[in-house]
């Protein structure tokens, strides 16, 4: 009987060793890689998830046009700090709380005004924070500029070519004055 020979190299490998150690490796690759498609896909499948849910629950849907809304400028209310250069050769400056609902007849009678009145009139909410600075406790009757100006209470100036021509205090009279 003849024997086989087996090869052998000098570290003592065999080729049926070698050739196992070649399958192992092959298959050892290929499950690398189906492990990391299949990592993948599961994100990907979170990630759908995710965003199915968040489509369901808001009703937004990226395809839906956005309401188109026109911009609208307003000219009528401005900043204390502006009174006094504005545009108009002879205008009036109303200064009040706008979220004060104790003053409903004083903004009526001043959108009646707006719409029939004799001068062009400007609106300043002294609740606006950028006009707290006007507010006092005692009003200056005789304000030269926007640095001197001081408002106590609903007030209204007329101003002329930039200076006051008439300071009215109280929501009586300033009703009284505009009617």
């Amino acid at each position: 009987m003849a024997k086989s020979k087996k090869t052998i190299n000098k570290k003592g490998t065999t080729k049926k060793n070698i050739n196992k150690k070649i399958d192992e490796m092959e298959t050892s690759t290929s499950y690398e890689i189906l492990k990391v498609v299949t990592v993948l896909l599961g994100v990907l499948a979170v990630l759908s998830c995710f965003y199915l849910i968040t489509v369901f629950v808001t009703g937004n849907n990226s395809k839906q046009e956005e309401e188109k809304v026109e911009a609208e400028i307003q000219y009528d209310e401005i900043l204390a700090g502006s009174s006094f250069n504005m545009r108009n050769e002879k205008y009036l400056v109303v200064y009040y709380d706008f979220t004060d609902a104790e003053l409903a007849e004083l903004t009526s009678t001043l959108n009646n005004y707006s719409y029939n009145g004799k001068y062009r009139f400007y609106k300043v909410d002294m609740s606006n924070g950028f006009n707290k600075q006007y507010v006092s406790e005692k009003s200056n009757k005789k304000p030269k500029s926007a640095d001197e100006l001081l408002i106590k209470g609903p007030t209204l100036i007329k101003f002329e070519d930039g200076k006051v021509t008439r300071y009215i205090e109280g929501v009586d009279s300033i009703i009284d004055y505009l009617n």
